[in-house]
């Protein structure tokens, strides 16, 4: 068992966790052009090379069991706060958990000040998604 940096050996079982995560969450109701896992492979090839973006896999055994990706930016209002995001983590709660909280260690190092990560709440409809922002301050 090891975190790690992805690598472009798992963008393909990155890829397949975000595009599965979409068709079994509630964002499958509300999404009618979601991205083909050819396009998210894509994305999460250029992450990789992203100097702003961090991407951690959790590996046991030789397979790839969690991830988490981020990316630096700045909070969107003043006072534009040095913010790190979230756009992407999959796995069993303690390592997406443990994977989340070096992604934080990584930004704090870079002067970030702020975490933010989503999550759908049970208050999402075939309407509407409700995701749960929580921020924390690094």
């Amino acid at each position: 068992m090891s975190i790690r940096l992805a690598t472009t050996d798992d963008t393909s079982v990155i890829a397949d966790a975000l595009y599965d995560y979409v068709e079994q969450s509630r964002w499958s109701l509300v999404y009618t052009h979601w991205p083909t896992r050819k396009v998210l492979k894509e994305f999460v090839t250029q992450q990789l090379t992203n100097p702003r973006s961090l991407l951690l896999v959790y590996e046991h055994e030789g397979i790839v069991t969690g991830f988490c990706g981020v990316t630096l930016s700045q909070f969107y209002t003043p006072p534009f706060i040095k913010t790190m995001f979230e756009w992407g983590w999959y796995g069993e709660p303690k390592v997406a958990a443990s994977l989340w909280r070096q992604c934080c260690d990584w930004a704090k190092e870079r002067g970030v000040e702020l975490a933010g990560r989503g999550s759908i709440t049970e208050n999402s409809t075939h309407e509407k998604v409700v995701e749960q922002m929580t921020w924390r301050r690094l």
